[in-house]
């Protein structure tokens, strides 16, 4: 007051309007502060979709100290959000990415959301619910929560992921099709509880028994340079003779004091063999990557799984492998002695007798029903892999039977990498090949019986792929579904 006294009238003025504009301001906080602290009986969002990798550093860490759960997304985290803002007994709904529903990242989320609320409906939508976003990389549920258990509730699912478009979508949400009913219950048969409402009965009953993948095999991840613009290249990129190829383990690579050495990085979708066209900087046991890891992490902690060597006991072993993220279906390869892998290429290791069994296994229509059933996302992580249900048949009379047809398989996939020039074992164009071995110099005679041993190759694999199919079938006992 004694201050206001001393004031002209122009600098009162000033000072009025400054005060009123921090009362505003306030006031404006407060009722934010007073919405955010308010419990509702309906919520109801469309959240921001985010990963961890868009978020910066005070984000991220705030969502690890408060959100646990949910915290690599903030489409998940918003699950959460509305958890906290609903009262008890009420509702919220929200549309947001479907990978919480299935990921093992998600698991603690799911099992708090099935043992203390009740999905009370939910519309799968997939992938091209929105007019103006396409591909498959935003996949949506849209769903509503009661804030309470309901033991034994039915809850409605309506399954609209194979259309593929929002105008389909939207007519076949009209239609009484696509229409499941179970109980929060069934998905305690199914690995990390993953909300795998459409599944077969006798395909959930499979889940349940004793016998997994990671049971006979070692599936891992492998190592993360934390700079592939550095560290990696294409074969033909460098000098052959600085690649050491085949070498069956980090010591004997090492003392060959060769530079580059192949690599495995995923890759498109391709079945048996392929995709080897990498190679990785590992001189030295890998020394520069690892001191760029080293100094990556000292100058930035949250990248702390970069420049990593995960997993290097099985670097050039003899293994299977698979792409952890693809557009298309699960696909297998085989992987001879000699290569070190990332996480991309994520492998599996120590199957001795299972090694051909478990390669035709992948392969099959049955393996990607299982792998599908309790992962509808694009990724294949090794935490779903490993869960995946597989008996052993190594002492079964099929045994050699499907060894036989899976390395037939493979030998048919590698002469058919090996006949580009994209791959390091290319010794000659096929047709040069075929002139020799025929004792002919016609070119359209070179052709014709290059395009029948193609036809015949395409025919036999096939043929041997529709037969492990029959037979993983008449394993799991399937013929009926």
């Amino acid at each position: 007051i004694n201050r206001i006294n001393n004031l002209n009238e122009t600098q009162l003025s000033l000072d009025t309007y400054l005060a009123y504009e921090q009362i505003f301001e306030f006031k404006i906080i407060l009722i934010l502060c007073k919405l955010l602290v308010s419990k509702y009986d309906v919520s109801i969002t469309n959240p921001p979709y985010m990963g961890i990798k868009g978020m910066n550093r005070k984000i991220s860490e705030y969502l690890k100290k408060h959100y646990k759960n949910s915290k690599t997304d903030l489409s998940a985290v918003f699950i959460e959000v509305l958890t906290k803002l609903t009262k008890e007994n009420g509702f919220y709904s929200i549309i947001n990415q479907q990978s919480w529903m299935f990921l093992s990242r998600y698991e603690n989320l799911r099992k708090n959301i099935l043992s203390s609320q009740t999905i009370y409906s939910m519309i799968h939508l997939g992938a091209r619910a929105f007019e103006d976003i396409g591909g498959e990389v935003v996949q949506t549920p849209s769903f509503t929560n009661r804030n309470i258990k309901i033991e034994k509730f039915l809850t409605t699912y309506k399954r609209l992921v194979n259309y593929q478009n929002y105008s389909l979508k939207n007519k076949a949400f009209f239609e009484m099709e696509n229409l499941f009913f179970v109980t929060q219950e069934f998905f305690n048969s199914f690995p990390g509880n993953t909300l795998s409402y459409w599944v077969n009965e006798k395909i959930k009953d499979i889940f349940n028994t004793d016998t997994k993948l990671e049971d006979v095999a070692e599936p891992r991840v492998g190592l993360q340079t934390g700079d592939n613009g550095r560290f990696l290249r294409l074969w033909y990129e460098v000098n052959k003779e600085k690649i050491g190829f085949g070498y069956p383990n980090n010591n004997l690579a090492e003392a060959s004091r060769k530079k580059w050495f192949p690599y495995n990085k995923g890759g498109y979708y391709r079945k048996w063999y392929g995709n080897l066209e990498s190679v990785v900087n590992w001189e030295k046991d890998g020394k520069e990557i690892k001191e760029f890891g080293h100094y990556l992490n000292s100058i930035k902690p949250a990248s702390s799984r970069m420049g990593i060597a995960n997993n290097s006991e099985f670097y050039f072993q003899e293994g299977l492998t698979w792409s952890k993220v693809t557009s298309g279906n699960f696909s297998s390869r085989y992987i001879p002695n000699g290569t070190l892998f990332d996480v991309g290429g994520t492998s599996m290791f120590n199957l001795n007798e299972e090694l051909m069994p478990m390669c035709g296994f992948l392969n099959t229509n049955v393996f990607r029903e299982f792998v599908s059933s309790i992962s509808a996302t694009l990724n294949y992580e090794v935490g779903v892999i490993r869960k995946i249900p597989y008996i052993q048949v190594r002492n079964l009379p099929i045994y050699k039977q499907i060894k036989k047809i899976t390395l037939e398989n493979i030998k048919i996939a590698k002469e058919d990498w090996d006949s580009f020039e994209t791959s390091w074992d290319f010794r000659q164009h096929p047709w040069i090949s075929f002139a020799k071995v025929n004792n002919v110099n016609n070119l359209d005679e070179i052709f014709n019986i290059w395009s029948k041993h193609l036809n015949f190759c395409f025919s036999l694999l096939k043929s041997n792929e529709e037969n492990l199919n029959y037979i993983f079938i008449d394993l799991y006992k399937l013929k009926e579904i």
